[in-house]
């Protein structure tokens, strides 16, 4: 059997040329709904480079998918534009696409530095992410820039997720933190929204400092007030002092004997 099929479009449209996690692309193709899965044998995405770089399919529950390749011996810190295609094992091209297939491809980042390494639980923090070598993408071709932190200690705990943004000379990535509760939190970050970067300083986040408290973790810490001290750490609320002593500044905290 011969069919005829299309590229219709690709997801990701920006991508790394060492891949990120996850690396798939998301293929949109129409013609081959009704071929069997020995087709699959024969295809590949072209990522149509003078050397040839390529990825099988995979079609699992009628979705399309292939990897993206490692291309950084091709690839310089500025980037380039290359338009994907599904192509047979010989090297014909059967599909090319529109410009929804065409990708945009950066080097992948490496970041020397984060600061800070620490911040609160109702978060309003920006880190800074210093990059080894510029990254330089076209501002229509960022999508979905992003920030997210995983708790350590579990894989199960949800991922807290920020908004970010690239510096215009694109040396700088900063995250802005949301409020998320306290432990040590991996930080990866992403210029599309699916393929995610690590960064080797973990992030903490810390609960209120002794002399303040917060009744939520989404709301800021408060100086304990005059009367009042908290020695803790990370607690809800301040204490009175009790008879016979005092307290006559903000963010006491331990109350004094009474002269």
């Amino acid at each position: 059997y011969f069919f005829y099929f299309g590229l219709a479009s690709v997801t990701p449209t920006l991508v790394s040329s060492s891949g990120g996690v996850p690396r798939d692309l998301q293929l949109l193709v129409d013609g081959l709904d009704d071929a069997g899965d020995d087709i699959m044998d024969f295809l590949l995405c072209d990522f149509g480079r003078e050397q040839q770089f390529s990825s099988t399919v995979s079609r699992i529950d009628g979705k399309y998918s292939c990897d993206a390749v490692d291309m950084d011996s091709s690839v310089g810190p500025n980037g380039t534009t290359t338009r994907l295609a599904l192509t047979a094992t010989a090297g014909s091209t059967f599909a090319s696409g529109s410009d929804t297939t065409l990708l945009t491809i950066h080097s992948r980042p490496e970041v020397m530095n984060l600061s800070p390494v620490a911040g609160p639980e109702a978060g309003n923090v920006t880190l800074t992410l210093s990059l080894q070598d510029a990254i330089h993408i076209p501002t229509d071709r960022l999508q979905e820039i992003s920030c997210r932190f995983v708790q350590e200690s579990s894989s199960n705990l949800p991922v807290s997720g920020a908004k970010a943004e690239l510096s215009r000379d694109g040396k700088f990535f900063y995250c802005h933190t949301a409020a998320m509760t306290r432990g040590v939190r991996k930080v990866e970050f992403s210029f599309n929204g699916e393929h995610f970067f690590p960064v080797n300083t973990p992030f903490e986040v810390q609960g209120c400092a002794a002399g303040s408290a917060s009744r939520a973790y989404t709301e800021s810490c408060e100086h304990c007030p005059l009367g009042e001290s908290q020695p803790g750490l990370g607690q809800a609320t301040c204490v009175a002092c009790k008879a016979e002593q005092f307290s006559n500044v903000t963010g006491s905290k331990q109350c004094a004997m009474c002269p």
